[in-house]
């Protein structure tokens, strides 16, 4: 495989051609040869030199230049597309991959190289691939392209790794090697959910496709998958502008899943192909070029040429700008979880208008608070941040007009928000988010250069505002509302139809890993005597007050929730029958030294164990009964105890007669 390679000084109104400085046999090999320091993207064609968003391809690149202050670099996009095709043209080449990569030492020239690109091999797409993760090796800078990454890459390559999948400190799967990375997963209810990273990832043209094809098929989350949960994954797969979708069908020796492409994985590749076919247009083939190629010279033809080639520059762009919101907002309206729709917002914003750093904010009484930001190095010390409204700040400014805001020197007007979380912040664009003639709270932008933001990134992110507005509106609507479904009003945990989807999540889990699990029933002895005697509230009080000791000996990796009346249940994960038998009880002791106001005597319970390693089959709802099972011995045998369920026990449900 040979590589073709030219230098094009794409500026002005004609390009300056140039040899490239090396010769190489692949698009690989003349990336590890480029200088140090650079920046680049990457596309290939198909169907008959066709691109897939090459807009968005030369926009990164630009962004990935201002992010590591290439400033003096300038691209005419017509010109190079007019060079691509004579460099592709005089090499012979159909299809190929094209890599466009700046160096800072010349910001005005482009080198341009391409090789011969049929497509990803039907094998990868129809039978998957195997990958490994390596530990704490994410990007230093993933929201720039950098030429460096190349040789980063290198130094952990491996035989018979196709693609390295790399983690933070915090142990969860970002993005692959040369790829974004996308995990299915089982939700608390058992259905199925797509996780990939929110942030610390490139944020590509294939990522963007993915989540917004994703959206109808599983809900998104994009918060990362750590990889202690890489064993449990229902499938797997990974996306990039010249692969598409390639499934992952192992991670580090372990099958993902059963080992083959999932369904999920498979309808998204075909989705994916249609859509990405959808969106492909001509490399080559303008007037522009053709009249280029016939060798014109005469000045009236050269004007009519150049003036058809702005035209259809403004067209493109014009559509595409469309295209991004019309995505963005379907994207952001995806999902009724709040904290996926803040990520959502701030992935598609970045897509939409570049920024440095972002943040959404909801407007609480006199305050704003921030609950979601991006390209900030400490998260932590940006989400829960609170600002004064009305106050001297430039997000007042924009809740007070009603309309976006933008500052290009903020240290002139504001200098006391110039260093928020140890970033420096120039250009601030505030976008007040409002529903229903109410304002609800806030979109801003960040950037370190000042006079960063122009007029149309202020028009688009306007637009945008609009879109996420509705979303973030409806997401806390519905979250209230599933909040109230799914949490028990008098105890503040799980109610029975959650506490049971949860439990099954935990008990497939613990399948996947091979590791003990048990239940415990509990329920108050005489409980309809104490209602008699004393009153409902008194009874209410006890049972609220079981729920806080259960709580202070209760890890956080164990489930509770309230099974009915007065009998709770709890789950504690790799816990064997010795381990679950001494919390139990510990929590009945804990009870016994509990005194409730207004009532007279002891406060106890009786609970129920049923401790097992479980296999694949066995069902949440037999284990529940069985430690129901043994709870009923406990009743039996005199109350105030704890039993561990026994085979005999089973069948006596039902045949005990006496007053709980």
């Amino acid at each position: 495989m040979s590589c073709a390679l030219r230098v094009v000084a794409a500026v002005g109104r004609e390009p300056s051609v140039h040899p490239a400085p090396f010769a190489a046999d692949s698009l690989t090999e003349a990336a590890r040869l480029e200088a140090p320091g650079g920046v680049y993207a990457v596309f290939s064609t198909w169907h008959g030199r066709r691109v897939v968003r090459l807009g968005h391809h030369l926009d990164r690149l630009r962004d990935s230049a201002h992010r590591l202050g290439i400033d003096r670099f300038e691209l005419s996009a017509d010109l190079l597309r007019r060079e691509v095709c004579l460099v592709m043209d005089d090499a012979g080449i159909a299809e190929g991959k094209v890599r466009l990569s700046v160096h800072p030492d010349d910001p005005r020239s482009v080198l341009v190289a391409v090789e011969s690109y049929p497509g990803p091999p039907e094998r990868e797409r129809e039978h998957g691939v195997a990958c490994m993760t390596r530990a704490r090796s994410a990007r230093d800078n993933p929201l720039a392209k950098q030429t460096d990454w190349l040789k980063t890459r290198d130094a952990f390559a491996a035989d018979g790794v196709y693609e390295w999948l790399l983690t933070d400190a915090q142990d969860r799967v970002l993005e692959g090697s040369s790829s974004n990375f996308y995990a299915i997963v089982d939700d608390p209810s058992g259905s199925a959910l797509l996780q990939t990273a929110g942030d610390g990832v490139l944020s590509g043209i294939a990522r963007s496709i993915v989540l917004e094809i994703a959206s109808s098929e599983v809900p998104v989350s994009l918060v990362p998958v750590r990889t202690d949960r890489l064993a449990s994954l229902r499938e797997a797969f990974m996306s990039s502008s010249t692969r598409g979708i390639v499934p992952i069908v192992r991670i580090d020796g372990r099958d993902v899943g059963d080992g083959a492409p999932g369904p999920i994985t498979r309808r998204l590749m075909r989705r994916y192909d249609e859509r990405a076919l959808e969106l492909a247009e001509p490399l080559c083939g303008s007037a522009g070029a053709a009249v280029a190629h016939a060798g014109a010279t005469d000045d009236q033809q050269t004007r009519l040429v150049r003036a058809l080639d702005q035209a259809r520059a403004e067209a493109e762009e014009q559509a595409q700008e469309a295209e991004a919101l019309r995505m963005a907002g379907a994207i952001v309206a995806s999902t009724l979880d709040v904290e996926r729709t803040v990520q959502l917002v701030l992935d598609q914003a970045l897509n939409v208008v570049a920024y440095d750093t972002a943040t959404v904010q909801l407007l609480r009484g006199n305050e704003l608070e921030v609950i979601g930001g991006n390209g900030w190095d400490d998260i932590s010390a940006i989400v829960g941040l609170r600002i004064p409204c009305p106050g001297n700040n430039p997000h007042s400014a924009a809740i007070e007009h009603r309309s976006p805001t933008v500052y290009g020197d903020l240290m002139r007007e504001f200098p006391a928000f110039t260093s928020i979380g140890g970033t420096t912040i120039s250009s601030w664009l505030g976008i007040p988010l409002i529903v229903h003639d109410e304002v609800i709270g806030l979109l801003a932008l960040d950037s370190t250069s000042i006079d960063f933001f122009t007029a149309k990134q202020i028009r688009l992110a306007a637009a945008l505002g609009d879109h996420v507005a509705v979303a973030l509106h409806n997401a806390r609507l519905y979250e209230q509302a599933n909040e109230l479904a799914m949490t028990d009003s008098l105890t503040g945990i799980s109610t029975r139809r959650s506490f049971f989807a949860m439990a099954d999540t935990a008990l497939r889990t613990t399948i996947h890993t091979d590791t003990e699990f048990s239940v415990l029933m509990a329920d108050l002895d005489r409980f309809k005597a104490i209602n008699d005697r004393f009153g409902h509230a008194v009874g209410d009080e006890a049972i609220r007050r079981v729920v806080e000791a259960a709580q202070e000996i209760l890890r956080r990796t164990d489930l509770i929730g309230r099974y009915g009346g007065d009998e709770l249940a709890v789950v504690l994960p790799q816990t064997g029958a010795a381990g679950a038998v001494a919390i139990a009880e510990r929590l009945r002791s804990r009870v016994t030294q509990t005194r409730i106001p207004g009532m007279e005597g002891e406060l106890t319970v009786s609970i129920g164990v049923r401790a097992c390693r479980p296999h694949h089959g066995d069902q949440i709802d037999v284990i529940l009964d069985q430690a129901d099972q043994a709870l009923f011995e406990a009743k039996r045998l005199g109350r105030n105890r704890v039993v561990l369920w026994d085979p005999a026990y089973s069948g006596r449900d039902g045949q005990i007669e006496f007053s709980t």
